[in-house]
């Protein structure tokens, strides 16, 4: 089946290539059942496609476990949203003083059933469901408001980055909703950073492009999270109106082991200094890494070493002296 879609497919003079995501159910195996056998192999085929193109893939129990929990996710969001169950966390951002100097804020579900669920368990599931612009909508104003609320408080001006997915990126009503809620709770966009991942460009660099250019004249900075880990040409990252960059943690792991690791994060830290970006070494959890980036020239710091992500009021209590 698979060799029959791998010629094109012309039409009206215009070549098409299809890729195809196979599903299976094996009968009787996994059921005997002809619904269950069309919905298994619908479920198989989900799992396909989450793989990659031109994927098979054969059902298997846990698969939908996987599902069931998908389906739970996706009824539970929009009452979260309505009964208030998420939550800002922030991390702190840290000098060579281990001096909190910036917040990332970090959105967290407080699930009645299931606790505290991370980003990464709902966010794919939002994006699938198109429940992600309400969720971004919700990020953005919370934001925005805690940083109108602690500056009028004279707690802190602290500048605070928000994480900025594909999809949320790609999202035509971004700006105008990040223009609405600045105007809306009176802040400057300069104390806001818009995290994005460095494969952003990688589709379409023209259109990352404008919208990056139209993003920073609004007045907001721009990082580039995670650096090092996707698919940025440097060519594309010159041309980018980025402001910082955040290595990612995978490049702390073997420093002071590997003497390669050493030199990369050197070179990194030298090259981004040439360009005029500010970098963020992500991943700090001990002394040792620590004071080994800084003699590399590393001056600002993301970590277990200072804190991980805390609630609003562990964060006014540990670093706003309230």
């Amino acid at each position: 089946i698979h060799d029959s879609f791998k010629k094109p497919v012309v039409v009206k003079g215009h070549s098409f290539f299809i890729s195809l995501s196979i599903g299976i159910c094996i009968f009787p195996s996994h059921t005997n059942n002809v619904e269950k056998i069309i919905q298994y192999a619908g479920i198989a085929m989900y799992h396909a496609k989450l793989q990659g193109k031109n994927q098979v893939c054969i059902f298997e129990k846990n698969m939908l476990r996987e599902v069931n929990e998908k389906l739970d996710i996706e009824k539970s969001l929009k009452l979260a949203l309505m009964e208030e169950q998420m939550e800002v966390y922030y991390q702190p951002i840290f000098n060579d003083e281990k001096e909190v100097i910036k917040l990332e804020s970090l959105i967290r579900w407080n699930h009645p059933k299931r606790g505290l669920l991370l980003p990464s368990v709902f966010i794919s599931v939002a994006e699938q469901t198109g429940m992600i612009v309400e969720l971004t909508e919700w990020i953005i104003d919370a934001v925005f408001k805690q940083i109108k609320t602690w500056q009028s408080s004279d707690l802190t001006t602290l500048p605070v980055s928000i994480n900025i997915s594909l999809f949320q990126f790609k999202y035509s009503g971004l700006l105008e909703m990040l223009e609405r809620y600045a105007e809306k709770h009176q802040i400057d966009p300069q104390v806001v950073t818009l995290e994005i991942t460095e494969s952003i460009g990688v589709e379409d660099f023209d259109f990352t492009l404008e919208k990056l250019l139209r993003i920073k004249k609004l007045g907001f900075k721009l990082a580039i999270d995670d650096f090092g880990t996707g698919y940025s040409s440097l060519n594309y990252l010159t041309q980018m109106p980025i402001d910082t960059l955040k290595l990612d943690m995978s490049f702390v792991e073997n420093i002071g082991v590997v003497t390669t690791a050493d030199t990369l994060v050197e070179i990194i830290l030298l090259m981004a200094r040439k360009l005029g970006f500010e970098v963020i070494v992500e991943g700090i959890e001990n002394r040792t890494q620590f004071e080994l980036l800084k003699k590399l020239g590393c001056t600002q710091f993301q970590g277990f070493l200072v804190s991980g992500a805390l609630n609003v009021s562990e964060i006014e209590k540990r670093y706003l002296n309230i």
